[in-house]
């Protein structure tokens, strides 16, 4: 719909609207702020792919899933506030945030699928919480030797993660009986 309008800088949502379609808002790259309105149930892949001046962006709590790649490549975006009730976040849904600064993980996901922190070195310290059953290859491709990762409620990786969810990840990964 707005796909490569790199002029937008707002977006208003009129009340109808349930979802988000698919690479909507891909390639605006002066759109700088996102609220995600309560009427919103959906997000569709790549929907803000490559915005590349996006620096804040809230989700209501209607929303479950961020899909595939839907923040790929937002390479200022600083913070974001996920749903309360969120359960998936998509492959590569942050990679390239490299300027990320500040993430929480909802206690209520449950899968985090491959490579959805990619080469997202901007944060200091993240905590997966102990309900992540499914962390798939790759999720914290390219993190640094500064960067923590704290893990709840498993002293090791649990049975249904992959054996190379930290695959290329050189952050510090502590689980929490370590804690």
């Amino acid at each position: 719909a707005f796909q490569g309008c790199t002029k937008l800088v707002n977006i208003g949502f009129n009340n109808r609207i349930t979802v988000i379609p698919e690479k909507c808002f891909s390639g605006c790259t002066s759109l700088a702020n996102i609220i995600i309105p309560d009427n919103i149930e959906q997000i569709g892949e790549s929907a803000f792919q490559d915005c590349t001046s996006l620096t804040s962006v809230v989700i209501n709590n209607k929303i479950i899933a961020i899909p595939n790649m839907c923040f790929f490549k937002c390479t200022s975006l600083r913070e974001i506030v996920l749903p309360e009730k969120l359960e998936t976040i998509g492959e590569n849904a942050f990679a390239y945030c490299a300027n990320l600064k500040k993430l929480e993980i909802p206690k209520t996901v449950t899968t985090i699928k491959m490579s959805a922190f990619f080469n997202c070195i901007g944060i200091d310290n993240i905590i997966i919480p102990k309900n992540v059953e499914t962390l798939e290859v790759g999720v914290f491709y390219g993190w640094k030797e500064n960067q923590k990762i704290y893990v709840e409620g498993y002293s090791a990786p649990p049975r249904g993660w992959s054996p190379f969810y930290d695959y290329l990840c050189h952050a510090q990964i502590i689980f929490e009986s370590k804690i």
